[in-house]
């Protein structure tokens, strides 16, 4: 006969463990919420359910390090994904001249000529700029067809 002091000390109550769900005989996260006679008494993190489960069906929940890593690439490469399709999101045509560089009727005329020198300038800045998102729209796609590349199956 098993005594329920021999379990209740590898697994107290609240502690985070995986525990096979009776219904598909899948390990689940959950967190035990009581040591029962026959094993634990779990709640399944994911879903809410609670049952009985055997100690047998109850583990430790591992840490791999690998698989945490891979979560963190993940998500800094969607971040990334993000960042470049709100830059390229940017539409530079609508960005308008400062309000110092606007030609006024009552400018003198040098102060005319330098406004205009420095209109032409900041329009061709935006348009370098337009360009050079495009060029990294292409750029990006095309790197992102040569990673995906060698995936698809044959």
């Amino acid at each position: 006969m098993v005594k329920t002091s021999d379990y209740e000390d590898k697994f107290p109550v609240g502690t985070k463990v995986q525990a096979v769900w009776s219904e598909d005989g899948e390990w689940y996260d959950a967190t035990i919420e009581a040591v029962t006679p026959n094993g634990y008494y779990v709640s399944f993190d994911g879903w809410g359910n609670k049952e009985e489960v055997d100690p047998a069906n109850v583990r430790a929940i591992e840490y791999n390090a690998l698989l945490e890593a891979e979560k963190v690439a993940e998500a800094t490469k969607q971040a990334i994904k993000r960042k470049i399709a709100q830059a390229a999101s940017v539409d530079f045509q609508s960005r308008s001249l400062p309000a110092k560089l606007r030609i006024t009727s009552d400018d003198p005329e040098d102060v005319k000529a330098a406004k205009r020198k420095k209109i032409h300038a900041f329009k061709s800045k935006m348009r370098l700029e337009q360009l050079e998102v495009a060029q990294n729209k292409r750029q990006n796609a095309w790197q992102q067809f040569q990673t995906t590349k060698g995936k698809t199956k044959k």
